[in-house]
């Protein structure tokens, strides 16, 4: 659905409850940003992602520290049945528990 020229014309797109045409009315030309116009979007995005590591990292080692153990197939029935059902846990290293059964 490229509108490369004023007044170039899309196909139909349709949309949650309706359907139009689009047609253009300003064309701008591409503008290729410099190193340095970009350069805080990029530290953002660095910064962002060695955060989301580093927890992660933090979390995971919490899990191992305290042997955490997740049963994810009773996570997953859960949430398809639509309602909280009880999950073991662990309550001690080595020790497991049902809550709710």
């Amino acid at each position: 659905m490229a509108m490369e020229k004023t007044g170039d014309m899309s196909g139909i797109v349709k949309g949650k409850e309706d359907i139009r045409i689009l047609k253009a009315t300003e064309v701008t030309p591409e503008k290729k940003k410099s190193f340095e116009e970009v350069k805080p979007w990029i530290e953002r995005t660095v910064q962002s992602r060695k955060q989301r590591e580093s927890w992660l990292k933090y979390i995971d080692d919490l899990k191992k520290k305290n042997n955490v153990q997740v049963f994810e197939e009773k996570l997953v029935s859960s949430a398809k049945e639509g309602a909280a059902q009880p999950v073991k846990r662990n309550a001690l290293p080595g020790k497991m528990i049902d809550i709710g059964q």
